[in-house]
C-alpha cells in the first residue's frame, strides 16, 4: 500500500496550491497510489505562542515553528494510523518524523530546505543555529528516505552537493499541471488574436514580488515604444493588491476547482504565459500554461529550464533585459505565422505536461527504471537523457 503525505490534508485541493490533490487523483486513477493522509495543521498548532516565545528569548529571533519536531510529530499524529508495510511518500522533507511510522517512505520535493531559506528568503525568519539543526534533520530524512524524487535538477543537484546525498538515489520527475485532465485533453487552442494585436501576456500567482510581475512592465514599456500594443494579464491577486500600469488587466483571482473554464479561456486567450521570478522551483504556473498549449517565457532560474524542448517557449539567461525579451517578441508580431506554429507546437505536447504522465514515470522508477536517475558526472549533476521531463 502506497499513501501520500504533505503538510496538511493531501484530499483537499486547498493544500499545497492543489499539487497533493491532483497528483492523489492521478495516482489511485492509475493504481500507483491507495491514499493519502488526511493531516490537521489546526491541530497540530497548540503551543505555538509559548514556542516562538521561548525562541525568541533563546536566539532573538521567533520563527521555524513549522520545522519543529513538537509540531510535525503532533501534525503527523493527527493522521489515521497507517499500517505497518505501507509506504508513504511525502512531499515535506521532514515528513514523517523519526519514530512515528516504521514502513518504507520516499520523498517527492520541490526544493530543498536549504534553497527555500536561501533562496526564497524564508531563513530570515528562522535563527541560525535553529536552521542548522533543521538542515541536520533533513540531511538525516534523505538518508533515510528509500528514494529522494525532485520536481526539478536544481532540487536535485541541492541534495547532492549540499547534503552528500548519492545521485543513484534521486530521480527526477516533472510535475504534472494542477488542471483537470480531461480539460486539458479538450482545451482549444484557438480563442486569442492571431495577428498579435494587442500582443496578450499572462502571469499567474499571488506572490507577484517574488515572481517579478514588475519586470512584465518592463517588457510593456519598452514593447510601447516600439510601437508594440500589448497587455499584461494577471490572474491571482486582487487588482488593489497590484502595482499601477497602464498594461494591466486583471483578472482576480480564479478559483480553479469552481471556475476551471474561466480559468482555461483567460490563459488560452493569451499569447505567451510568463515567469520571470528571483527564485523558482518547480513553478506550477509554467505547467499550467504548457498544458493548456501557450507558450513559456522565463528566466533560467531554479528549475524553469526543466521540461523546457524547442517549441515550447523560450528561455532567457537570468537577469536579461526587458529589450532582450521584446526583441524575441517583435519577431512573432512581425511574422503571425511564426507564432502559429510555435503555438501548435506546445498545444500539440500538452499531454506531457499531466498527472498521469508525471504518475507513468513514478511506477517506472519504482519498478527499477533508472532513465530519471540522476548521475555524478565530471564533478557536476546531470538529468539522463530520456522521458523524465
Amino acid at each position: 500500500m502506497r499513501f501520500l503525505c504533505a503538510v496538511g490534508d493531501v484530499t483537499k485541493i486547498g493544500t499545497w496550491s492543489g499539487t497533493p490533490y491532483f497528483m492523489l487523483a492521478a495516482g489511485k486513477a492509475s493504481g500507483f497510489l491507495d491514499g493519502g493522509m488526511r493531516l490537521d495543521v489546526a491541530s497540530a498548532q497548540g503551543g505555538r505562542a509559548l514556542w516562538n516565545i521561548g525562541q525568541l528569548l533563546r536566539t532573538g529571533n521567533f520563527g521555524g515553528f513549522q520545522y519543529s519536531g513538537r509540531f510535525l510529530e503532533r501534525l503527523f499524529d493527527t493522521g489515521a494510523s497507517l499500517p505497518r508495510e505501507a509506504e508513504i511518500i511525502s512531499f515535506f522533507p521532514l515528513l514523517p518524523p523519526p519514530g512515528r511510522h516504521s514502513g518504507p517512505f520516499s520523498l517527492y520535493i520541490d526544493a530543498t530546505l536549504k534553497q527555500n531559506f536561501e533562496e526564497y528568503g524564508i531563513g530570515k525568519r528562522v535563527a541560525a543555529g535553529f536552521q542548522a539543526d533543521i538542515l541536520a534533520r533533513e540531511k538525516a530524512q534523505y538518508q533515510r528516505a528509500e528514494r529522494i524524487v525532485t520536481m526539478c535538477r536544481w532540487a536535485a543537484r541541492s541534495v547532492v552537493e549540499d547534503y552528500g546525498i548519492g545521485a543513484d538515489k534521486i530521480h527526477v520527475v516533472t510535475p504534472g499541471a494542477n488542471l483537470d485532465t480531461e480539460a486539458v485533453q479538450t482545451a482549444a487552442m484557438q480563442g486569442f488574436d492571431s495577428d498579435l494585436k494587442p500582443l496578450r501576456l499572462v502571469f499567474v500567482g499571488k506572490d507577484w514580488r517574488r515572481k517579478n510581475l514588475t519586470f512584465l512592465f518592463e517588457i510593456a514599456d519598452e514593447a510601447r515604444q516600439r510601437g508594440i500594443a500589448i497587455e499584461v494579464v494577471v490572474v491571482g491577486p486582487r487588482e488593489c493588491e497590484l502595482p499601477r500600469h497602464p498594461a494591466l488587466r486583471s483578472a482576480g483571482f480564479i478559483r480553479k476547482e469552481r471556475d476551471g473554464d474561466h480559468f482555461i479561456a483567460t490563459v488560452t486567450s493569451a499569447h505567451f504565459g510568463c515567469l520571470f521570478s528571483h527564485a523558482e522551483a518547480a513553478a506550477m504556473s509554467k505547467w499550467e500554461f504548457l498544458a493548456l498549449g501557450v507558450p513559456f517565457l522565463g528566466w533560467d532560474v531554479g528549475g524553469l529550464d526543466d521540461g523546457m524542448d524547442e517549441g515550447l517557449g523560450h528561455i532567457f539567461p537570468a537577469g536579461a533585459h526587458a529589450c532582450d525579451v521584446v526583441d524575441y517578441l517583435q519577431a512573432f508580431v512581425a511574422s503571425p505565422d511564426k507564432y502559429q506554429a510555435l503555438r501548435q507546437s506546445a498545444y500539440g505536447r500538452r499531454m506531457a505536461v499531466t498527472w498521469p504522465t508525471a504518475l507513468g514515470r513514478f511506477d517506472a522508477i519504482w519498478d527499477g527504471d533508472t532513465q530519471c536517475q540522476f548521475q555524478a558526472a565530471h564533478g557536476a549533476v546531470e538529468e539522463r537523457s530520456g522521458s523524465c521531463k
